[in-house]
């Protein structure tokens, strides 16, 4: 697997440098008794941080990405029935056109050609949408995962000896 760069690295390098910074000040700033405590404090909250960024990664993974493809994919099945339906009036409104029987009216066939184009870039933008889920996927699930080691590491170190 490719090792993160950039913006990644620096921010778990960040994290674990202010986590040891953290457990420094606790070790040298603390008597005995109360450092026993605050290391029992940092074990329970880097503990509670691994647990949160677990649940985060399984709440996103199991549950709102997939109902975030579900609901995109009801708004572009919609969006298509919408444009299909502009696109059968306006067939509608030329076929009267052609056999000279009179116009529809003009206010009514400029409507329908604005619903129809609101329509398509809808359709549009949702299609795009749901493409930018699909393709920023791996990302958060590669952004989440490395919190959840983030949060491995640091409960690793909290943990009393």
């Amino acid at each position: 697997m490719q090792q993160p760069s950039g913006v990644f690295s620096l921010v778990a390098m960040r994290s674990r440098l202010l986590a040891a910074a953290f457990l420094a000040v606790a070790a040298l700033v603390c008597p005995a008794p109360a450092h026993a405590q605050a290391a029992t404090d940092a074990a329970r909250d880097a503990h509670r941080a691994l647990e949160i960024a677990t649940l985060e990664l399984q709440l996103y993974s199991q549950a709102e990405h997939p109902a975030e493809l579900r609901r995109l994919d009801a708004k572009i099945q919609l969006t298509r029935a919408e444009v299909e339906a502009h696109q059968r009036l306006q067939q509608q409104y030329q076929a009267i056109r052609r056999f000279d029987r009179g116009n529809p009216l003009p206010l009514t066939v400029e409507r329908v050609r604005l619903d129809l184009l609101a329509a398509e870039l809808r359709l549009r933008e949702a299609k795009a949408q749901r493409a930018a889920a699909q393709r920023f996927h791996p990302l958060r699930l590669r952004l989440l995962s490395l919190k959840v080691e983030q949060a491995a590491a640091l409960a690793k170190l909290a943990s009393p000896r």
